[in-house]
């Protein structure tokens, strides 16, 4: 497949969009990470939708969109319910990025983002318990009971 770039122009609930240029050869996952660092929100919560249909992070944008002549658009649909199901993931990659991006999402008066991570401190691995005691404080207040 022969790489050219695609105008997309990606659309939040609310209304704000944002526009990127990307390369046919990006995959969906690429697509999500420039929205990360435009918008401040974790991949992990992203969901491009195109026609009704979330597109998988390993789709190509070149398979998905052929012409560059035109803008074409998604839908960002952002769902934080999927970070705390992540948290309890048995891949520890999976629960290491879910407790990443709850930092990203989660208030210091996110009472649900605490428990969570309190669950995490029970884990049976190092890496996590040290990842969940890490992000504690953003999600909490001096003094908070968490």
């Amino acid at each position: 497949m022969k790489s050219f770039i695609v105008n997309l122009c990606v659309q939040r609930l609310a209304g704000e969009a944002i526009e990127l240029r990307v390369s046919t050869k990006s995959s969906i996952h690429e697509v999500k990470q420039l929205v990360s660092d435009i918008l401040q929100v974790p991949t992990l919560c992203q969901s491009l939708v195109l026609n009704d249909e979330s597109l998988p992070d390993d789709g190509l944008v070149g398979d998905i969109f052929q012409d560059s002549s035109v803008l074409h658009s998604v839908w960002l649909v952002i769902d934080h319910d999927v970070i705390y199901s992540h948290l309890e993931d048995a891949n520890p990659a999976l629960r290491a990025a879910a407790v990443e991006a709850l930092v990203q999402v989660a208030d210091q008066s996110d009472a649900r983002g605490a428990e969570a991570l309190c669950r995490r401190l029970q884990s049976p691995t190092a890496a996590s318990r040290t990842a969940a005691l890490a992000a504690l404080p953003h999600v909490t207040n001096r003094g908070d009971p968490a």
